[in-house]
């Protein structure tokens, strides 16, 4: 068919613009090879093997465009064209009555048309916005090869010079890949590849381009990649050697499902030989390049195929419209079949109607029944409520008589009264005494009682006597220094072996118990008491009773010390004042008593003094030693609230810090303060005292007069063994945990299985791989946990307000918990006593957890509820003491204010029930971070950190929320502990069944 066709001169074949669009073409030429910027046009027939070229030519340095197509199963390795592309590609032929799958010629004259115009300011608008900073880019859709005028056009007034690869694959792969994929028949798919191949080729004539085949490219990509390099003159990105490796995997996962050989193309009857002699044509221009004899053939065979094209085509249109007509009318078949569908199920619709108000209609029926009963019972009770006020007049008149009579009784009995009255006055008086009597025979049985138990205790337990001998337990300090031990009537020695000890009391103002524990940890594996430690063994080893008091250098440096039954510290304590001995080399008795003779006229141990009052009160320990300057000159030692004479001698000392200003200068300072200590008022001074300092002042501090006081006990709300009944929860409770140590992932898992409720857990830990084991965990008893990875800072605090500040406003109801560890306590295992301690009563049973949330659910008005104090925390639990400073400044910041010496109370352990509401002004505060930088490991106290764990009921209180104490007696065994201890196996039906646990139990008030 293609040799009857041939023409002579192939400029006869029909032109692909008018006059106009060729003057228009040939200034875009001009531009094209003016710019610097190329495009690479992929033209070729669906499934061919443009996406693979396109690929590559990605993968060595041309940019792709936006919005790509996902990959489909017909094409796993991707399509790498735009979307928006295929979309404007899809509209244009559609406006000249045309689509993708139509292989008759385009519409010429619709190029002239103003719809061309807008189409191709967007095609320009698409390329400026995905390739205004490219200097090589790649485009490819094979419906190009159908609309190329406008697209050259376009890239001529973008600024692009074009250069051009067509993809030939064998025509009969190419239709049964179409076949299987679009379900279009072969001879279809025939016309369709003739015609874009056709329309390619002759629309980029005057192109640098380069023709390959499917099979040329999966063979060697590597010499098509030179090829259009050097044809096109265009340079790639990235070396071809660079990507070798990742291009050759990528056409290595490319899967072929279709193959045909070029005999079959010969053998195969119902293939035109228009189609055959144009894909051998193509196949020897990939060698031979723009051969003139074959360019004259393939327009020999366009001009016969154009005039099939436009002799077949009415036909064609009619066939067409009614295979449109016979779809359609499928679709109306299968329409009606969905509308009798749906009429069937709104029959049963209006049964089911029908149904339900026959059903409305009798419960109206009763209701009017009911309101007619309650009709009659009201006028019972106002009949009833009639007879009451009668009755109760009744008594009344009843009443009234008996208070006659009565007062007729009393006047009798008083004339009776007073014949006996000088008889029974002798008798109360006897009665009297004898009762005062018994009552001091009973104190005193008592006092007796108790002075001989505690003398008989003294006098069995060998560790008592060895106290007792010491003169290092002072007893008389102990009870001022703890007053509630003197109101229980406990011997303090007594008290304190037996509980003192495991509280962190100390027994003496130079036996600092906590710091002992923290420095020498060998200590607390001892059973004895630290005391005894220190009289039986410490001392003889060197170790310091307190930071002060240096035992080593003061065995040196006293040689009547030396003797092994003397106690250095008992030593200091009996001969410091008279003797002048020195703790340390920084801290001069004498010179101290001296400097100070309030302190040596009160007879009081001057090392003594200075560590209770003298650090508040900025006294200096030694000449050589200025406290206020020391303080001014290195101010991170006033932030960490650390003794300045204590960091000198372990920091400061070897970080070459200095004691002070020069002699004559410290001199002058010490007298000004000396002065102004004695001109200032007695409560100013006293204000002054303390164990810890204010290098800004602690007396302003107390006494800024712009702040209100809040005093935490009046906010708190006795909760009652039952709360009233309330709408039942139902939102999603928050729970945020900080896992510091991993290895406590699963029991802080087990705990939370035992809430009844649905909750969503957040978790903060500081490495990668502790949440990756955490996870795993949490996976492990059926919950997701949201993990973050936070800074190492400011201990659970900081991640608690800083990482999960946005999760929380998603749930009304939190929890507050974290893989508690502390270094307080006698042992090392007293941390983790607390901590259980505390997941026992806030998580040790699903009873506990629905008390919570029924009270928060009972008491709007409730903030936080949280376990009272654990035994073990140590003594002065509820004093601000160190963290006054952190405290106050937290406290300043929402216009309230605290004292020094204030009682207060807070969730000990940092672990408690809250409402996301009562915090609200802790969280406005906006800390940040670097807040927390001065928190280190070894500080067991004053830092912000433990400022805003006690700070937190006074922000609930300034959100106007109260708080609680938990029960003190729950469910002793953990049910989710039971679970744990039987395997992690067994919990996937036990978290199951943990919404059917019953809520009820007996709970003991507060």
């Amino acid at each position: 068919m293609a040799d009857q066709s041939e023409m002579t001169d192939r400029e006869q074949g029909p032109p692909r613009h008018t006059a106009g669009s060729v003057s228009t073409m040939a200034a875009g030429a001009r531009a094209r090879r003016a710019s610097a910027r190329r495009a690479v046009l992929v033209l070729g027939m669906h499934r061919s093997g443009t996406s693979a070229v396109t690929r590559v030519f990605n993968l060595l340095g041309a940019d792709l465009p936006k919005g790509l197509m996902r990959p489909g199963p017909d094409n796993e390795a991707g399509f790498w064209e735009s979307d928006d592309l295929r979309i404007i590609n899809d509209e244009i032929l559609a406006s000249g009555g045309s689509s993708w799958q139509d292989w008759r010629p385009f519409d010429r004259s619709w190029y002239e048309t103003a719809q061309a115009d807008t189409f191709k300011r967007r095609l320009i608008e698409l390329l400026h916005r995905d390739f205004r900073t490219s200097s090589l880019f790649v485009l490819k859709d094979p419906r190009i090869c159908r609309i190329l005028p406008i697209w050259l056009d376009a890239l001529a007034e973008f600024g692009a010079r074009p250069a051009v690869v067509i993809p030939i694959r064998n025509p009969i792969e190419v239709a049964e890949s179409l076949e299987q994929r679009d379900g279009i028949a072969p001879t279809t798919s025939y016309l369709l590849w003739l015609r874009h191949v056709l329309d390619a080729e002759r629309g980029t004539r005057d192109l640098p381009r380069t023709i390959t085949t499917y099979d040329g490219l999966l063979r060697d990509w590597y010499s098509l990649a030179g090829t259009v390099a050097m044809r096109s003159e265009l340079s790639w990105s990235t070396s071809a050697d660079a990507v070798r490796d990742e291009i050759n995997e990528f056409l290595a996962t490319r899967l072929r499902h279709h193959a045909a050989t070029r005999q079959q193309l010969v053998t195969q009857t119902d293939l035109v030989d228009w189609v055959k002699s144009t894909y051998a044509i193509m196949s020897r221009m990939v060698q031979a390049g723009d051969d003139e004899t074959f360019l004259a053939r393939l327009d020999r065979i366009g001009e016969s195929f154009e005039t099939a094209c436009l002799t077949f085509g009415a036909v064609l249109d009619v066939a067409d419209e009614t295979a449109t007509r016979q779809q359609q009318a499928r679709q109306a078949d299968q329409l009606y079949g969905e509308l009798s569908a749906t009429h069937e199920v709104l029959t049963d619709a209006r049964t089911d109607m029908h149904r339900m108000q026959v059903e409305y209609d009798r419960v109206l029926s009763e209701l009017a029944t009911l309101h007619a009963e309650r009709t009659k019972h009201n006028g019972d009770m106002d009949r009833l409520s009639e007879d009451v006020a009668k009755l109760r007049e009744d008594l009344d008149r009843r009443n009234a008589e008996l208070e006659v009579l009565s007062t007729e009784l009393n006047v009798l009995r008083a004339l009776s009264d007073n014949r006996r009255d000088s008889t029974d006055r002798s008798v109360l008086a006897g009665d009297r005494r004898a009762t005062r009597l018994t009552g001091a025979i009973d104190v005193l049985q008592g006092t007796l009682s108790w002075v001989w138990r505690s003398l008989c205790f003294k006098q069995r337990d060998t560790h008592a006597k060895a106290l007792l001998n010491s003169g290092l337990f002072d007893g008389e300090w102990y009870l001022k220094r703890y007053p509630d031990v003197a109101a229980a009537g406990y011997d303090p020695l007594f008290h304190y072996i037996r509980f003192g000890a495991w509280e962190g009391r100390d027994p003496h103002p130079l036996f600092d118990q906590n710091w002992y524990q923290s420095t020498y940890p060998d200590v607390v594996k001892q059973e004895r008491t630290p005391l005894g430690h220190f009289v039986s063994v410490g001392a003889a080893i060197g170790y310091h009773p307190n930071p002060l008091f240096h035992t080593a250098w003061y065995v040196a440096h006293n040689a009547d010390a030396i003797a092994p039954q003397v106690n250095p510290l008992r030593h200091y304590v009996e001969r410091a004042a008279e003797e002048g001995r020195n703790p340390n080399p920084l801290f001069d008795s004498a010179w101290y008593l001296n400097e100070n003779p309030d302190v040596a006229e009160a007879g009081i141990n001057p090392l003594a003094h200075y560590i209770h009052h003298g650090i508040g009160e900025l006294r200096d320990p030694h000449p050589l030693f200025d406290v206020e300057w020391y303080l001014e000159q290195y101010q991170h030692v006033a932030a960490s609230g650390m003794d300045p004479l204590e960091h000198y001698l372990t920091i400061g000392a070897f970080k070459g810090c200095r004691p002070g200003p020069a002699m004559r200068e410290a001199g002058a300072r010490r007298r000004a303060r000396r002065r102004l200590r004695q001109d200032m008022p007695a409560e100013q001074a006293d204000n002054r005292s303390g164990r810890r300092f204010d290098s800004a002042g602690l007396g302003e501090a107390v006494s800024h007069p712009s702040f209100d006081a809040v005093d935490v006990n009046s906010w708190r709300m006795p909760l009652r063994r039952k709360p009233p009944a309330a709408p039942p929860f139902t939102g999603q409770i928050g729970v945020f945990v900080h896992l510091f140590y991993d290895d406590l992932a699963q029991e802080i898992a087990a705990s939370l299985l035992n809430i009844p409720f649905d909750f969503k857990v957040y978790v903060s830990t500081n490495t990668e791989e502790k949440k990756a084991i955490i996870k795993a965990a949490f996976r492990e008893f059926g919950l997701a946990a949201a993990v973050k990875v936070l800074p190492n800072r400011g201990w659970d605090i900081a991640p608690f307000l800083l990482g999960f500040a946005e999760e929380m406003r998603e749930h009304d109801i939190c929890l507050k918990l974290h893989g508690k560890r502390s270094r307080h306590g006698y042992r090392g295992e007293r941390g983790n006593a607390w901590r259980k301690h505390l997941l026992s009563g806030l998580l040790g049973h699903p009873g506990n957890v629905a008390y919570v949330v029924d009270s928060f659910s009972a008491y709007p008005d409730l903030g936080i509820a949280m376990m009272p104090h654990w035994r073990g925390v140590g003594r002065n639990v509820n004093v601000v003491g160190a963290n006054f400073l952190h405290m106050q400044g937290l406290m300043r910041q929402i216009g309230l204010s605290i004292s020094p010496d204030q009682q207060i109370e807070f969730p000990s352990g940092s672990m408690f029930w809250f409402r996301r509401s009562a915090l609200a002004p802790l969280f406005d505060l906006g800390l940040t971070w670097s807040d927390f930088n001065r928190c280190r490991p070894r500080d067991l106290d004053a830092t912000i950190a433990h400022g805003v764990e006690r700070c937190v009921l006074m922000y609930a209180a300034k959100a106007g929320f109260k708080w609680a104490f938990l029960p003190r007696r729950w469910i002793r065994q953990s049910w989710a502990r039971r679970h744990q201890a039987r395997g992690i196996a067994d919990l996937g039906p036990a978290r199951n069944a943990r919404s059917r646990i019953g809520a009820k139990q007996n709970i003991t008030d507060n």
